[in-house]
């Protein structure tokens, strides 16, 4: 088992199974955001999060290993669905009409 397999079961134990906690935080997403997230979503986002960190703090390994953990749960969920990988092309479609605008 590797170090994130070892890490991932552990926390399985203290907060339980990942896609089911994933899961959750995703509808407690949504309600505040007012758009449907998913928990392969969050678990993205928590690795971009961890990522972003690197770059504050590159010397905490921490933030490494728990970006690793995060994008191995996203890959808990297998492939995103067509209709999510269409809601990320009109989002960067939006974000690249936002940037010519400048």
């Amino acid at each position: 088992m590797s170090d994130n397999q070892d890490i991932l079961k552990e926390r399985g134990k203290q907060w339980g199974d990942p896609r089911t906690t994933h899961n959750a935080i995703a509808k407690l997403w949504s309600v505040i955001v007012g758009v449907e997230i998913t928990g392969f979503q969050v678990a993205l986002m928590m690795a971009l999060l961890k990522i972003w960190r690197i770059f504050i703090n590159p010397k905490e390994e921490d933030s490494y290993r728990d970006s690793k953990g995060y994008i191995d749960i996203a890959g808990f969920y297998g492939e995103p669905s067509e209709e999510i990988v269409a809601r990320y092309l009109k989002l960067a479609s939006h974000l690249e009409e936002g940037e010519q605008e400048e």
